[in-house]
């Protein structure tokens, strides 16, 4: 999405390819889904490896223990979770109106008939729950619910709207959005992380920098998101090591870079201008400044540690997510509704 936004066609034109690539060449699933991580590197295993048979599958991330003489690999990592998933689609989406290119349209297609066949809930507030977890050999399903995989699939299958002219997607869209505003907080003007295993019950474990921001960039400016972007500047908000920015959660122990540059999009769809060139300017500084940087990418966190709320954290390491909001806030690209996309 990055790559697409700065228009560097054929660097976004590689990863597109192997989205495609990979979704075609799992080494056992043929069913439009795609793994939550693949292997750095070479994208396909190399001649002789033949898992269940099948030549030319993706590889999969994982590690050799010599001790124990065998392979291993992290269950999250081999898992489908659906808001993983939603981003590729709305990033193939991004690059098939750009640049055109059917196969890029049906892998997208695929993966949203997959979401729909596999994680959709009509308990509760329905949308759709997180995904599957686990090997091909134990697979379960995943009984959470969450606001950010919700919005990411209300936005992705509206746009398979437009891309294909069949309404279902818009109930599809319509389904997700159902459980992001059943996940508002009005008393407190926030949007709740999602559900417990129940499906239906609102998560209060943490309140998530992402849910608020992620929503104003979903819906535009309305009374909810700019209640939202106010708890966020209000309770998120943090400086930390010398260095400013939105913490992941309301404990404000540091900045998390990847939130901020988010919520500096989100200044922006507000309208709020001094507030997004303020955070700009705190996040060029990171990229100059911070430890561990290269006066290029975007560190996670300004130290190891940067607390979730939710059992794992982020570390003080150059990072490819924080480095890819932080092209959209400077381009002013908004991932889920970029300039070109049309709306309903």
């Amino acid at each position: 999405m990055a790559f697409t936004a700065a228009g560097d066609w054929r660097r976004a034109g590689l990863l597109a390819d192997a989205f495609v690539y990979a979704q075609q060449h799992d080494r056992i699933y043929g069913d439009g889904r795609l793994r939550n991580a693949y292997q750095a590197g070479d994208l396909v295993l190399p001649p002789g490896w033949k898992p269940n048979h099948r030549i030319g599958t993706v590889r999969m991330p994982g590690w050799w223990d010599a001790s124990k003489q065998n392979w291993f690999e992290d269950i999250q990592q081999v898992s489908s979770y659906d808001g993983d998933m939603a981003w590729v689609l709305l990033a193939l989406i991004n690059y098939y109106d750009a640049r055109g290119g059917e196969q890029y349209r049906n892998a997208a297609i695929a993966l949203g008939e997959w979401i729909e066949d596999n994680t959709r809930s009509a308990s509760g507030p329905g949308g759709y729950t997180g995904g599957v977890r686990g090997w091909e050999t134990d697979p379960a399903n995943v009984t959470w619910k969450s606001t950010e995989h919700n919005l990411d699939l209300m936005v992705a299958f509206a746009r398979l709207a437009i891309a294909t002219g069949d309404p279902k997607w818009w109930e599809r869209s319509d389904h997700a959005r159902q459980l992001v505003d059943a996940m508002w907080n009005a008393a407190a003007g926030h949007y709740w992380t999602g559900t417990q295993e129940d499906g239906a019950t609102p998560n209060q474990q943490a309140i998530p920098l992402d849910a608020q921001s992620w929503a104003t960039l979903a819906f535009g400016p309305n009374p909810q998101t700019r209640r939202a972007i106010d708890f966020a500047t209000t309770n998120h908000l943090v400086t930390a090591s010398g260095f400013s920015g939105f913490d992941f959660d309301t404990d404000r122990d540091q900045p998390w870079f990847e939130g901020t540059g988010q919520m500096a999009l989100a200044y922006n769809v507000l309208g709020r201008t001094d507030e997004a060139t303020h955070v700009r300017d705190e996040l060029r500084k990171v990229q100059i400044a911070a430890p561990n940087a290269n006066d290029m990418g975007i560190v996670a966190a300004t130290r190891d540690g940067l607390t979730t709320g939710f059992g794992w954290e982020y570390f003080n390491r150059l990072h490819v997510g924080a480095t890819g909001w932080f092209i959209f806030q400077e381009l002013g690209y908004n991932p889920y509704w970029p300039s070109h996309a049309r709306r309903r």
